[in-house]
């Protein structure tokens, strides 16, 4: 498996500020392989904690054998998530927290 760490700031000062909100979403919109995730941290600050702590995960749908909870948990060793959409390469994971939160960096291991 060949993992790409990735992270993306969402802070731009072009943009308005961001806004706090309980409801966080990443969607794949195409993937040369299949949309699936190893890990993925949200942090309210760059270089930060994650802040994936006593929230919900949710998903457009889990391929069999694949654990959407393990891509919050920090363990990029267990196994991830995969959607199970017809087409293989679209999907989205969402991570609900406890209350509203400003994330200003995803971090994201590609599965």
């Amino acid at each position: 498996m060949h993992s790409l760490p990735l992270a993306i700031y969402s802070r731009n000062p072009s943009k308005p500020p961001l806004t706090a909100s309980r409801y966080w979403r990443v969607l794949i919109t195409d993937s040369n392989i299949h949309a699936a995730l190893g890990q993925l941290d949200m942090a309210g600050v760059v270089d930060g904690p994650s802040l994936c702590v006593g929230g919900t995960p949710s998903a457009s749908s889990v391929y069999p054998g694949t654990m959407l909870a393990n891509i919050f948990d920090g363990n990029p060793t267990e196994p991830g998530w995969a959607g199970n959409e017809s087409n293989g390469k679209t999907g989205w994971v969402q991570y609900t927290f406890p209350s509203p939160v400003i994330i200003v960096q995803m971090r994201m291991i590609h599965r």
